[in-house]
């Protein structure tokens, strides 16, 4: 990634875009200096954490409203696009960042939860 020219004079030595005290240090490519660039840090990941805890919510309210509690083994049905046929594909329920997924060797990454059914028992 190439830095603008604008972002390398930032980062030279001068006042802080933030709270405007002259910094000897290089400063980010923001014009920020440490102080300003670690208490920004701090507060990007409080408000993830109130994000991700949101979304969290979000999705154990989705699996309840669904009667599938988080945890619990799930399935579908896979239709194959060559053959006329279908295949039962299991997983289990999640919730994280993204709310309400469903993980399963079927298929890496956060599967959409829409069409999923409870198969019973808990996940192993």
């Amino acid at each position: 990634m190439r830095l603008s020219v604008e972002e390398r004079d930032l980062m030279t030595p001068g006042s802080c875009r933030r709270c405007g005290i002259y910094s000897v240090l290089d400063r980010n490519s923001a014009g920020r200096c440490t102080d300003c660039h670690n208490l920004e840090c701090r507060e990007r990941r409080a408000v993830m954490a109130v994000q991700r805890e949101t979304k969290r919510a979000e999705g154990r309210a989705y699996w309840d409203q669904r009667g599938i509690a988080v945890g619990q083994r799930v399935k579908t049905f896979a239709v194959s696009m060559l053959w006329q046929t279908r295949q039962e594909v299991h997983g289990i329920a999640k919730v994280g960042k993204v709310g309400a997924y469903v993980s399963s060797g079927f298929q890496r990454g956060y599967l959409s939860p829409d069409g999923w059914t409870a198969s019973g028992g808990e996940a192993a």
